[in-house]
């Protein structure tokens, strides 16, 4: 049975605000149900939504910095 979250777990998971994970509701990039007032989401689609989009480095990049992990870090205030 799929696992049924909040919008403050969604942004746990994903990494991201909560008014981004409503965002991401409103353009239709993830699907909610309302229970009251509260809208969840199944973490499913979260999880499937924020999988890394990347490719593989080339061969001798593997020590290089990881300047995308940094910048990220920067925007949340982790130095």
């Amino acid at each position: 049975m799929p696992s049924v979250i909040s919008v403050p777990e969604a942004a746990q998971v994903a990494g991201v605000t909560e008014e981004t994970v409503r965002r991401w509701v409103r353009a239709g990039r993830l699907q909610s149900r309302r229970d009251g007032p509260r809208l969840l989401l199944f973490r499913e689609d979260v999880e499937r939504l924020v999988l890394p989009a990347t490719l593989a480095l080339p061969p001798g990049w593997e020590g290089q910095p990881d300047w995308v992990a940094a910048l990220r870090r920067t925007r949340r205030g982790v130095r």
